[in-house]
């Protein structure tokens, strides 16, 4: 029985392929330092690991025939954190699937890779010299090169996908370009795992949106992708419907949207004190999407996006610091202006307009 490592399983892109990847005759293996939303099924296994565990990920990689890599952290944070999780952490998965003899790696990448490429010369090509826009890009530059390295040495299939805003429904006007929606990421997903001798590839994930166009999906197709879904069904939700965005908003210059922003800046990423064992990371939150567990700080800073609209609730961004300790995540908030919160705090849960204790990279 063909067997698919998952790292990151709890995860909400693992969360989602999981229902999409399940075929007769394939057994998933779950990998996560978290509990899975949902307990394993008929034709699951769940493990619980990290991704920089050398000894642990060569074990999970037993017997297993492909490794989708989704595990790390999702967002910006200090160079520390993204050293140890999103790099070494990257290095271990392909290390540990060549000790274990795997052949084939499918790594998450995402368009922060190029996030600094303007939207003048949209679309992006396939296989775009290296254009970060944070250092959680940069830690997706650094991926994508170990893949190389690990398809041209070793002889491994790997596929890169730059993944673009993959969530239930775009969330913005910004969205409604870049979205991938769940549906096509399991498309995409299987296209990596059945391609046949793939060798090295770096692709695109983005669904067939009518305001697309922003980057290629020839690489993507050659492997046998093709999208169907389109974020315009959803223009009337974000506000956006039978209209053009206002590309003067500075969310529309580069790929990379708000992750381009001052805001990410390494002098305002929160180096404050650690706990031994933890990291403290400085992530930007708006939108709505899988809820952090988390509890209430007093108010510390607070910090302008560099945007003059509100795209995602982006003229001001609150803040939130997440605490790592062995990848379990709590979230800390920390102080915002006024954005769609009550009394300059965002309500947990959805109770309270966009800026819900909650945050995506997109």
């Amino acid at each position: 029985m063909p067997t698919i490592l998952i790292t990151g399983a709890a995860g909400h892109i693992g969360a989602m392929l999981r229902s999409r990847l399940a075929r007769p005759g394939r057994e998933l293996r779950l990998l996560d330092v978290k509990p899975l939303a949902a307990q394993p099924g008929r034709a699951e296994e769940a493990v619980t690991a990290s991704v920089t565990d050398m000894d642990a990920m060569t074990a999970a990689c037993a017997g297993v025939d492909a490794v989708i890599h989704l595990g790390g952290i999702p967002s910006e944070a200090t160079w520390d954190g993204i050293l140890e999780v999103n790099i070494h952490g990257t290095y271990t998965v392909f290390e540990a699937a060549r000790r274990a003899g795997v052949p084939r790696v499918v790594f998450a990448s995402s368009n922060h890779a190029v996030g600094f490429y303007p939207s003048s010369e949209f679309p992006v090509p396939d296989y775009a010299f290296p254009a970060p826009d944070t250092y959680y890009g940069v830690s997706k530059v650094a991926g994508e090169a170990l893949a190389a390295l690990y398809a041209r040495r070793y002889g491994m299939d790997a596929i890169c996908v730059r993944i673009l805003s993959c969530f239930e429904q775009p969330r913005n006007v910004r969205m409604l370009s870049t979205w991938l929606s769940p549906d096509d990421a399991g498309r995409l997903f299987e296209a990596c795992l059945t391609a046949p001798s793939p060798g090295f590839r770096v692709i695109y994930g983005v669904s067939a949106n009518t305001r697309g166009g922003w980057v290629s999906l020839d690489e993507a197709r050659a492997l046998g992708y093709e999208p169907r879904d389109d974020a315009e069904d959803y223009a009337g939700e974000v506000g956006a419907d039978g209209g053009e965005p206002d590309l003067d908003d500075p969310v529309f210059r580069y790929l990379g949207g708000e992750f381009t922003f001052p805001a990410l800046d390494a002098s305002n990423l929160d180096y404050s004190e650690k706990p031994r064992g933890q990291a403290i990371l400085g992530l930007i939150v708006h939108g709505s999407t899988s809820c952090l567990s988390g509890y209430v700080q007093a108010p510390t800073t607070q910090r302008a996006c560099g945007s003059t609209r509100g795209s995602a609730c982006l003229a001001a961004c609150p803040w939130a610091v997440l605490a790592l300790g062995g990848l379990s995540v709590r979230a800390v908030w920390a102080g915002t202006r006024d954005c769609g919160s009550d009394a300059g705090w965002p309500r947990r849960n959805g109770q309270n307009g966009r800026a819900n204790g909650t945050f995506h990279p997109v």
